[in-house]
Parts: C-alpha cells; sequence; structure tokens
C-alpha cells in the first residue's frame, strides 16, 4: 500500500472541505438577506484566556429578556451555522426570547482553538457564557435557557449540573457514548457505501480495537502508519489537529451527569439519524433523567439535523451538493425546511416552562 497517495488523498479531502467552508461563507453572505426584527448587539466573554465573541439578539419588546444560549455541535461552527440557525432563532425571537451563539474558539472572531478543547472545557465555557449574560442589565437572569445540538449532549449535561444558573435546556440529537456513536456511524458509513455485512462486522471491531488503543497512543506519527495500513474501511488518516481532539475526547460518557440534571429538559430526535443511536440515547434518558423533568420526542422522516430524510445517511456522507441545497431550502422556507412541527414544538415547550413557575408561584 502507498502510503503517499494515502497522505495525497488526505491533504486533497482537506483542500477540498476548506473549498466548500469559503463557498458556503459567500453563499450565506449573499443570500441571508432577511431583516430579523430585533435588536442586535456584539457580546463577547472570556475564557481559559480565549475571547468568545457573539451576537446577542433582543426582540422589539421591554425588557428584561429570557434568553437562549446555543450551544454547537462539531466542527469550526460560527455563530449562526452558516445561516441554519435562523429560523430556530427567528421562531424563539417572535415568541420572545432573546438569543445568544458565539464563535467557537478560533473561528469567526473568536480566538482560541476549539480542537483544543474536551468536553468539560466546552461546559465550562458555557457557563462562562451564562455568567457574561448575568452582568447585562437587559437580560433576565433568572431566565436562561440553552439549546444544544449532537456533541452539545456531551457539553450541556456537564454545564447544567456544575451551575445554577441556567433554567432549562434542550438537546437535540445527543449522543451518550462517544465509542459507541462512533462505532454506529461506522456501520451506517459502511451500508450507504455498499459494504457486506460481513466486512461491517470486522471493521466494527477493528474499531472497538482502534478506539481503546487511541487512549494510549501519543504519537500522532505512530497513529498515521497504524491506520494507513488499515483496511480500507478504516484508512481515513485524521489531521493531527483532529487526531489530538478525539483523543481527549473518546472516553466521553454522559451518563453519570444525566441523573444529577436538576432542570426541565426536552430531547429531541430524528427517526432516520445515522449519526446518533436514538433508541440508545432515549433509553438512557429515560433510566438517568427524572421523569418529571424530561420531555421526549421523535421526528418521523427527519435526520441527524431534523431535517426531512426518509432514509440513514450519515451528515458526513452529504454531498456538497445537498449541503448548499439544504441551505437554501432554510433560506427561503424558514422553519418550514426542518421536520414538520419541530421548530413549533421547541418554542411552545420553552414558552411552557415559564408559565409552570408562573402557576408555581401564583399558587
Amino acid at each position: 500500500m502507498n502510503i503517499n497517495s494515502h497522505i495525497n488523498g488526505f491533504v486533497k479531502r482537506e483542500f477540498r472541505l476548506h473549498r466548500v467552508r469559503f463557498f458556503l461563507s459567500l453563499f450565506i453572505f449573499f443570500t441571508s438577506m432577511q431583516v430579523l426584527s430585533a435588536q442586535e448587539n456584539e457580546i463577547s466573554f472570556t475564557h481559559a484566556g480565549n475571547t468568545l465573541v457573539g451576537t446577542l439578539m433582543l426582540p422589539e419588546i421591554k425588557g428584561p429578556h429570557r434568553i437562549v444560549l446555543f450551544v454547537h455541535g462539531d466542527g469550526p461552527t460560527e455563530r449562526d451555522n452558516y445561516g441554519v440557525y435562523r429560523p430556530l432563532w427567528d421562531a424563539f425571537l417572535a415568541a420572545g426570547f432573546g438569543i445568544y451563539s458565539w464563535d467557537k474558539a478560533g473561528v469567526g472572531q473568536s480566538t482560541g482553538d476549539w480542537q483544543s478543547q474536551n468536553m468539560s472545557d466546552r461546559a465550562d465555557e458555557l457557563i462562562a457564557a451564562g455568567q457574561a449574560l448575568t452582568t447585562l442589565e437587559n437580560v433576565d437572569v433568572d431566565s436562561l435557557g440553552i439549546w444544544g445540538i449532537s456533541q452539545a449532549g456531551w457539553v450541556v449535561p456537564m454545564a447544567v449540573t456544575q451551575s445554577d444558573i441556567f433554567d432549562w435546556t434542550i438537546l437535540v440529537s445527543g449522543a451518550i457514548n462517544w465509542m459507541d456513536q462512533s462505532r454506529y456511524l461506522t456501520e451506517h458509513r459502511m451500508r450507504h457505501e455498499g459494504f457486506s455485512e460481513l466486512d461491517i462486522s470486522k471493521a466494527l471491531a477493528l474499531e472497538r480495537h482502534s478506539s481503546n488503543s487511541l487512549i494510549h497512543l501519543k504519537d500522532y506519527e505512530q497513529y498515521k502508519i497504524k491506520t494507513l495500513y488499515a483496511p480500507p474501511c478504516c484508512n481515513q488518516v485524521m489531521s493531527e489537529q483532529r487526531w489530538r481532539f478525539v483523543r481527549k475526547n473518546v472516553s466521553a460518557d454522559v451518563t453519570p451527569y444525566l441523573s444529577k440534571i436538576n432542570i426541565p429538559v426536552l430531547g429531541i430526535f430524528g427517526e432516520f439519524d445515522a449519526n446518533v443511536d436514538i433508541h440508545q440515547s432515549k433509553k438512557i434518558y429515560q433510566q438517568e433523567i427524572q421523569s418529571s423533568l424530561l420531555t421526549l420526542k421523535t421526528f418521523r422522516n427527519a435526520d441527524h439535523g431534523i431535517m426531512p430524510s426518509n432514509k440513514m445517511k450519515p451528515a458526513g456522507m452529504k454531498t456538497t451538493f445537498h449541503n448548499i441545497y439544504q441551505l437554501l431550502r432554510i433560506d427561503f422556507m424558514g422553519a418550514k425546511a426542518y421536520a414538520p412541527g419541530y421548530v413549533s414544538t421547541m418554542v411552545l415547550w420553552a414558552s411552557q416552562q415559564y408559565k409552570r413557575t408562573e402557576i408555581t408561584c401564583g399558587n
């Protein structure tokens, strides 16, 4: 097997990835022309020596305002996730909520490097963001909620069990265990690519061994050589930055934190999520989170991002054309681009948390 050909292939994949991000940024700049009826302010805060910069959006009504903090999933994500969040923001703003979302470390205007963080670092960053908001006059310090997707499923439970400044959380497509999620993703990726069930079984066994050894591997070159000589299913080499990031987080498991949550949780999943095993996630949520605090909702014919889908297809397997098509749908259709009822369910549930509080206080 020619090592150089694989390294060159990896470099080409990285180049294509950066090129896609560049064109997506241009696309969002030229297509996101709608003007939201909201006050927008740039708000920054510091964490671990980094300056995180984000946008605070407030509805055009008298404050102080209830705020929803947006917590990103994996990857180099800007504050609005290239426009994906905009319909969600519009809906929350229309319901009287404010929004705060920031560029990940090293992305957009924020300093640092998101790939140097583990899940605990991200949880501490979320707490720092919430604390920064509590110093603002137009923010209701007793009404901070969290919306988080995918990887945020590890981050948010850690944060809300370590700080009492948050009132509720919406977790979209949250995973439980990093290694389990990785194997689940591998299985569906290979099935989508047409591998036999025998090849998939072998690959999962290899990945189980690789995940365990990754914890102990300290040398990137050793990892790279070992991976390049793996079977075709499993020989894609991560960049050194990504390898270090995965190595820091490969042991992540949210289970111990779920039983400590003492705020309302809305767990949302898509029926055809090929990235996260929704059956495992829902089962563990039900076992660990107090039943009086937990609401679960699964949307039929929806994928990992709760976009319409009628089949299993890992998010990373979607083409550039498909991604641009989805962004076009979001830009022109707004909330209707998502699975029916997804956006309205979240906004209604979040609003109900305060109605219950008001009734309790009234009694």
